[in-house]
């Protein structure tokens, strides 16, 4: 019968030691190059996912109104909740695209429909929306941020408050 415990022995083989380094060099920088997964990126929907407390609103572009004491809560997956003094809102949808010049926004909830732009920067959250659809061909502009019919809410993402 034959010895195979040569064949199959733990100790290492001539060459190995370089193998194994050489897989090593090749493998770790290619771990390190792979692209982030899409759940991961920074982005304006997971920048915006958590919780914002109202800091102003305005109506019409007239006086901006003080704090209301409201909170927005928005989801990752476009969901959006408010809380105010009166109770929560639930079954609120927003869309936005932060592709478009100026970024759009879409706030979709039981009592109506409206359309918009928004600013996000740092920990300040700006919506300007209206509820008339902007025409396809004009897109957004703006102009939207002035002017009858448009309502802007500001926040600050809450721990963030001072």
């Amino acid at each position: 019968m034959p010895d195979t415990t040569a064949r199959y022995s733990l100790r290492p083989q001539p060459g190995a030691t370089m193998l194994a380094l050489a897989l090593l060099l090749v493998t770790v920088p290619a771990a390190f190059a792979a692209p982030v997964p899409k759940e991961l990126r920074k982005t304006d929907r997971n920048t915006i996912a958590g919780v914002w407390i109202m800091t102003g609103s305005c109506n019409g572009g007239g006086q901006i109104n003080p704090p209301d004491g409201s909170s927005w809560k928005f989801d990752a997956d476009g969901q959006a909740t408010i809380t105010s003094k009166t109770g929560t809102s639930g079954g609120v949808k927003f869309a936005i695209d932060p592709k478009t010049e100026p970024k759009s926004f879409d706030w979709i909830c039981p009592w109506g429909e409206w359309y918009g732009v928004y600013e996000l920067k740092d920990d300040t959250f700006t919506i300007y929306i209206s509820s008339k659809k902007p025409a396809p061909d004009k897109g957004r502009n703006v102009q939207l941020k002035t002017g009858p019919g448009i309502e802007m809410y500001s926040f600050t993402r809450s721990g963030a408050a001072k």
